[in-house]
C-alpha cells in the first residue's frame, strides 16, 4: 500500500513538475531565440528541454492512469470518487501546461523574427 501512497503523492504534486518545465522553457527561450547562440549551447539547451518536456507528459499520462484506478477501485464511494476526480483534474491541467511549455520557444522565436522560427530544434 506504501507503493501507492507514493503515486498518490506524486500525483497531487504533477503540477511542480510541470512548473518547473515552464518555468526552465521560459529561461531557455530567450537563449534560444537569439542569433547569437552557439550551436553546442543551442543543442544542449533543446536537448533538455526535449526531455522535460516528455517527462512531464510521462507524469501527467501517467497520473492520469492512476486516477482511473482510483476510480475503478472507489466502490461507489464519494470521498474515493471525489480524489480521483481531482487527481484526474490536475493531470488533464498539467498535461495542457506541458503542452503550452512545449511551445514557448517557437512562440517566442516567432515574436523575436528568429529566422527559421519553425525550427528551433530540429
Amino acid at each position: 500500500m506504501a507503493l501507492f501512497s507514493r503515486f498518490i503523492s506524486w500525483g497531487r504534486h504533477i503540477h511542480a513538475v510541470v512548473l518547473v518545465s515552464v518555468v526552465f522553457a521560459l529561461i531557455a527561450s530567450p537563449l534560444i531565440a537569439e542569433a547569437q547562440v552557439q550551436s553546442k549551447l543551442k543543442s544542449a539547451i533543446c536537448t533538455i528541454v526535449d526531455y522535460l518536456f516528455t517527462l512531464a507528459l510521462i507524469v501527467g499520462i501517467g497520473a492520469a492512469l492512476w486516477a482511473a484506478f482510483q476510480y475503478m477501485t472507489a466502490g461507489g464511494d464519494a470521498t474515493k470518487v471525489s480524489g480521483a476526480h481531482k487527481t484526474l483534474t490536475y493531470a488533464a491541467v498539467g498535461i495542457a501546461v506541458a503542452i503550452l511549455a512545449g511551445s514557448v520557444p517557437g512562440i517566442v522565436a516567432s515574436l523575436v523574427d528568429y529566422k527559421d522560427a519553425l525550427q528551433l530544434c530540429p
